[in-house]
């Protein structure tokens, strides 16, 4: 826990608040339908509409939180579909 969470790829931040359950989120638009999702963070780093480059430092990951999660919730979507996040991370 409290590890520096990067953003996956360059992009926009839509969203950087408190989420039910999740402290804060951070979600990323790279455009072309691309979202990059990150919850569980506490604190964040980034702002709303803020430009941020491919491993950019976003947030730390929280210790837990009110759903008993501990670690760093990540997920990448497109076109409001979830894909397999495992390929963003290859390099």
């Amino acid at each position: 826990a409290n590890e520096v969470v990067k953003s996956v790829g360059s992009g926009r931040v839509i969203f950087a608040d408190s989420f039910i359950g999740f402290k804060a989120v951070v979600i990323i638009d790279h455009d072309d339908g691309y979202l990059s999702i990150y919850g569980n963070m506490e604190p964040i780093m980034v702002r709303l509409g803020q430009q941020i480059e491919c491993g950019q430092a976003i947030g730390r990951v929280a210790k837990n939180n009110s759903l008993n999660f501990n670690g760093l919730y990540f997920e990448i979507r497109k076109a409001g579909s979830s894909l397999n996040s495992e390929q963003w991370f290859a390099n």
